[in-house]
């Protein structure tokens, strides 16, 4: 397919979130057995769960657009996978895979975040104002779930360091950095880290 129009660059990155749903589906059960028992390994699988949710929102958006399902490698995705095997070749302790792990959740959630705000953007500017509230609600998901990642991952690290009898305040990123540039993902995070109140376009073709 010709990426040659809006509606075909949409097509394009709505196949791409497809393929990175439809590998995270198989990966998740295995993160969650890597960290079993416990919250971790918990929060694996009731992700896993809210991912085949946003396969079939992605499915739906390719009805609505008039094409069968379709995915497109999705490298970014792929590639945090790929950084997981090899991290695990090197047999790190359970309580060093627990924390990649969740590092790697963390940067996946990020990656998905950025991607459904840009088919936002897309399904924005072509109008498809029903397209976008099933995009806005896997959106509000996966920033939910960034949210506990980064809780967990504090956690866990504050967990480890009083094992060896340090004492750890809780972690805030937001303290070692400025925004420079407003921006709506950063007035979202800055303003409730939880939530993702998505504004509906007006149609603007029909």
């Amino acid at each position: 397919m010709p990426i040659d129009t809006p509606r075909n660059l949409l097509l394009h990155d709505l196949a791409a979130m497809y393929d990175a749903e439809l590998h995270l589906i198989d990966v998740l059960p295995a993160l969650a057995a890597e960290t079993s028992p416990g919250d971790v390994s918990n929060a694996f699988l009731q992700h896993a769960v809210e991912t085949e949710r946003h396969a079939e929102n992605l499915r739906t958006c390719f009805q609505m657009l008039g094409v069968e399902p379709m995915t497109v490698t999705n490298f970014g995705i792929r590639g945090l996978t790929m950084e997981h095997d090899a991290f695990v070749m090197q047999r790190p302790s359970r309580e060093a895979l627990v924390e990649f792990n969740l590092g790697a959740a963390a940067k996946t959630e990020h990656l998905e975040i950025a991607s459904y705000i840009g088919l936002l953007r897309q399904a924005h500017t072509l109008g498809l104002t029903d397209l976008a509230n099933l995009l806005g609600e896997n959106l509000r998901v996966e920033t939910i779930t960034a949210s506990k990642v980064e809780q967990l991952a504090d956690e866990e690290a504050r967990r480890q360091a009083y094992s060896n009898g340090a004492q750890v305040d809780e972690f805030r990123w937001s303290g070692y950095t400025e925004v420079a540039v407003e921006t709506p993902l950063a007035r979202e995070r800055m303003g409730a880290a939880t939530s993702v109140d998505y504004v509906q376009p007006q149609r603007m073709m029909p």
